[in-house]
């Protein structure tokens, strides 16, 4: 049975989490320019926290299958509230820089959380409960903006906008801490196995050999606490090394079809946000405050599909692998864009842009049900993390590509480019629907 109050807590969190993400994200780049940096350095910094978080989240997923995903998300709490503090009275380029760095090192909150989720809740209530943690933070982007909108017009707005949201990382953490249990990693026995052969070749470190010998003899219950208090005492340096190491040893023939389809989905979604605003604006003249009833509408229907996952996965109850299901989501999801490659009507691109929302939202809590239903508990952390640099890659590439685009052909341009990358995504996914998952 699911810890209700961990659950709960967890919901909070996320919420919370993407309340702070969409505080500061539509601000960002006016606040850049007010300190009189060019587009390029805007995108400099907007790709540095990309490739960051491209590099950072399958290091600090493997890394909370060793150390437990509760203590990781702690420490990235923390490390994020601290240069929210530095990013907010920062006015100076390398010292932005530095702060997103460091940034994108740390906000690994969702892909924290969606692992210690899986660790509270039942495989049968899964993809329920994946639906709501979506829908509640779906629900802090939605409120997001429009507090961010208003502090922005305040003296040093952004400034309190930084300091609100290196408050709520603290929030965040207290709540982690009390609520969440400190569930151990199941790769347990194996981490201790390892650390016996790191004593072998670091000899200033005290004897594991020893420790392990004197707790077999014990009870199993004292055992395992043994272990775990030794684990405790190899070195972080060890557990990132270790980290990387058994991001190697993850048979990665298993996930690949999954993991191209959730690139492409990422891609074509990136494209599409991009687009939204030059498209309302520039060829339907649309004001700010319309584009932003836009945006929040668009979020408000992503939500809404999130919460409907339940009842979804009980319409397909014979879909153990998840395929059919997402072949159909895919199928919905390529249907709007093309059918914005051919109409100008604004009632029907926005009728479009919201099916989008509605079939993504479907789409990305499906693929990260399959990329569950597939791992091995000591490498979940692992493979979510990977999951998360998809998204990050994603981030990296589309800004590039969509601006070719736009220059070359005008903003028909991306809209042809997100059609193509569309139908990648639905072949991706017939590729998924062949695939026969096994037990691991």
């Amino acid at each position: 049975m699911a810890d209700q109050s961990a659950l709960k807590a967890l919901y909070v969190v996320g919420c919370l989490d993407m309340l702070a993400c969409s505080l500061y994200l539509p601000l960002m780049v006016d606040h850049l320019r007010s300190l009189g940096l060019s587009y390029f350095s805007i995108g400099v910094l907007g790709s540095l926290y990309s490739g960051v978080q491209l590099v950072s989240s399958p290091i600090i997923g493997s890394w909370s299958d060793i150390r437990g995903h509760r203590s990781v998300l702690q420490l990235t709490l923390l490390v994020s509230s601290t240069f929210y503090f530095v990013l907010g009275a920062a006015t100076t380029f390398p010292l932005i820089f530095i702060a997103r760095f460091f940034q994108g090192i740390s906000e690994h909150t969702q892909v924290l959380c969606g692992s210690l989720l899986a660790g509270v809740v039942p495989s049968d209530k899964q993809s329920e409960v994946q639906g709501h943690f979506a829908s509640f933070g779906g629900l802090g982007f939605i409120i997001g903006p429009i507090i961010g909108g208003h502090l922005i017009e305040y003296d040093n707005g952004f400034q309190h906008v930084c300091s609100i949201i290196a408050f709520v990382s603290i929030i965040n953490f207290v709540l982690v801490y009390i609520l969440i249990p400190n569930i151990q990693p199941s790769s347990n026995k194996k981490n201790k196995n390892t650390a016996e052969e790191y004593d072998v070749r670091h000899p200033s470190t005290p004897s594991t050999t020893e420790n392990i010998n004197s707790s077999e003899r014990r009870s199993n219950d004292k055992a395992d606490i043994k272990s775990t208090s030794r684990l405790k005492e190899v070195s972080p340096r060890y557990e990132i090394f270790q980290a990387v190491s058994e991001l190697l040893n993850i048979n990665w023939k298993l996930y690949w079809d999954v993991f191209l389809l959730k690139f492409f989905s990422d891609v074509t979604l990136s494209l599409h946000y991009q687009n939204v605003v030059i498209i309302l604006k520039e060829v339907h003249n649309l004001s700010p405050t319309w584009i932003g009833y836009t945006m929040s509408l668009m979020a408000v229907v992503g939500v809404a599909a999130s919460s409907l996952t339940g009842l979804i996965s009980r319409l397909y109850k014979n879909d153990g692998t998840h395929a059919k299901r997402t072949l159909h989501a895919c199928i919905l999801f390529v249907f709007p864009f093309l059918l914005l490659c051919i109409t100008s009507n604004l009632s029907l691109m926005i009728t479009c842009f919201m099916l989008i929302s509605a079939t993504y939202s479907l789409l990305r809590i499906t693929i990260s049900e399959i990329i569950l239903q597939r791992t091995s508990a000591d490498q979940m952390g692992s493979l979510v993390g990977c999951a998360q640099s998809m998204f990050s890659l994603s981030h990296l590439v589309s800004p590039i590509t969509s601006g070719v685009a736009h220059e070359l052909y005008g903003f028909q341009g991306p809209t042809v480019l997100k059609a193509i990358t569309a139908l990648i995504t639905l072949s991706a996914s017939c590729s998924l629907f062949r695939h026969k998952v096994k037990n691991v």
